[in-house]
């Protein structure tokens, strides 16, 4: 795509897509700061990896449980204030994360932001009721840019602080995360129109429906939608989460390959891949979304196997590869939902999506600091086998999409 050519399609957004584009870059820069280093933030205050795998694992549960009814009420009450709202309380969070001492309140601080995360089916809803079919790949495949690059660059800020000030630079690096969190939610609040063309009052008794027939509505759901949702939670995200989380404590603390800046620098070099995301996306287009799905998957399941080397050139090199798959495969999900699915599910459909992404990482996380206490390059190694399955049953299960 042209410079022209892309100023034509940024003016041809709607103004809700727009916001949120702006305002995610904003949220995903600060958050970027410390969030990367959650687990050895955990670690230095608990000396603990299994504490730190507990902790995200409890987030993962809780998030599990928001995105349920965040998912019904995106597709009964609408689509804004839940965005504006789960912001907000996101902001929270990290303030929470920055004075946190113990297990009990860094425990307190997960469960705000997994409540925080019942905003996401309402936000990549807006999206799809928006935007025209042809232009959703493309914007997603923008949306994961914009939410990847500036939370990886900020990394570098955040591994110069932890390497220059101990803990209490990544204390400060969440408190200004979520400062500028709560801060964004004023104009998604003020600024953000109503998508959702029908509304419905719900009371409890309706909310709490959602979690009663949440497997009924997944049995509505087209088969690639489902075979999607379960490959998440059972393998992808599960091998996904428990090498990222817990990748820094390997590199810095385990083979002592990198100090905390240089982990930061290596995440932000990585962030270059993923602007060829659009390129490769359009570039393979004419192939199904099956084959894309599992080269994209076997790609990623390589990165934790190429960190067994412990050469710092090729770990740049590697979490590229990362970067580029998961921008690829983020895509190729969104695009079969928006495909397959009526608006009055999509809210449904983003959130059990979702659901599969913390469902995985409560699992990854756990069984992550289980394996790093008992040997950690049994995380790498994990990881790559459960990715290598999900490259092959995605194959075999989505080709005729």
């Amino acid at each position: 795509m042209t410079i022209k050519g892309l100023i034509q399609y940024l003016q041809s957004l709607h103004l809700n897509v727009k916001i949120l584009l702006i305002t995610a870059c904003l949220v995903n820069a600060s958050s970027g700061i410390a969030y990367p280093f959650l687990s050895e933030y955990i670690f230095s205050i608990t000396n603990s990896a299994l504490i730190a795998g507990y902790v995200a694992s409890i987030k993962g549960i809780v998030c599990v449980m928001a995105l349920i009814l965040g998912g019904f009420l995106a597709d009964n009450l609408g689509r804004k204030t839940l965005v504006w709202l789960g912001t907000l309380i996101f902001g929270l969070s990290l303030i929470f994360y920055s004075v946190a001492s113990d297990f009990l309140s860094l425990s307190l601080a997960a469960i705000c932001e997994g409540i925080s995360y019942f905003y996401f089916p309402a936000f990549n809803a807006v999206f799809m009721d928006v935007l025209p079919s042809f232009l959703l790949v493309k914007t997603f495949a923008l949306l994961t840019i914009i939410e990847f690059v500036p939370y990886d660059f900020f990394s570098l800020i955040g591994g110069i602080v932890r390497d220059q000030y101990g803990i209490y630079g990544l204390r400060a690096g969440f408190f200004v995360g979520g400062l500028v969190a709560v801060l964004i939610s004023i104009p998604r609040w003020k600024l953000l129109t109503e998508t959702l063309l029908e509304r419905r009052r719900v009371g409890l008794k309706e909310a709490g429906r959602a979690y009663i027939f949440l497997f009924r509505d997944f049995l509505k759901l087209s088969s690639a939608v489902k075979t999607l949702i379960v490959l998440r939670a059972t393998l992808l995200i599960s091998g996904t989460v428990m090498f990222y989380y817990f990748a820094v404590l390997y590199v810095v603390r385990y083979a002592e390959i990198a100090t905390f800046t240089q982990w930061g620098l290596i995440l932000a070099l990585s962030t270059l891949s993923t602007f060829l995301s659009p390129l490769v996306i359009e570039a393979t287009k004419k192939y199904r979304p099956a084959i894309l799905y599992s080269i994209s998957t076997f790609l990623a399941g390589l990165t934790p196997l190429l960190f067994l080397t412990n050469r710092f050139l090729v770990l740049i090199a590697s979490m590229m590869l990362f970067n580029l798959a998961v921008a690829v495969i983020i895509s190729v999900e969104n695009a079969l939902i928006a495909r397959t699915t009526v608006q009055n599910m999509r809210g449904r459909a983003g959130g059990m999506l979702n659901i599969s992404f913390y469902l995985g990482s409560a699992i990854g996380s756990y069984l992550g600091g289980f394996l790093y206490s008992v040997h950690p390059p049994l995380i790498l190694t994990t990881s790559f086998v459960m990715l290598l399955c999900c490259s092959t049953l995605s194959f075999m299960l989505l080709r005729k999409f």
